[in-house]
């Protein structure tokens, strides 16, 4: 699955939703450059329908891969990701809680 995220302003960000296995989707995204406010309130608004539909569908993971201290704080505090050791990735349990 691949989308565009976009505002009255325009196009946001990109995102791919790709299956590594039945349980587990990896989610990349490319973000508009220079624009974290609009980027935050777009994940903020956002987001939650994507992690909703995606559990639906029986998938047990997300998965995405950052460096960015801003992004992983975003994801981390906000919706729960949790830090893979010894890597870049962070995992969100769809069925906890």
């Amino acid at each position: 699955m691949n989308f565009a995220v976009e505002d009255k302003t325009g196009p946001i960000m990109f995102v791919r939703v790709e299956p590594l296995d039945a349980e587990i989707v990896r989610l990349y995204t490319q973000f508009a450059e220079d624009e974290p406010r609009r980027t935050a309130v777009a994940l903020a608004r956002d987001f939650p329908t994507v992690r909703d539909l995606i559990r639906k569908s029986g998938v047990r993971y997300l998965v995405f891969n950052s460096v960015s201290p801003t992004l992983i704080a975003f994801f981390t505090k906000r919706f729960g990701f949790v830090h893979l050791p010894d890597s870049n990735d962070y995992f969100l349990d769809l069925k906890a809680g």
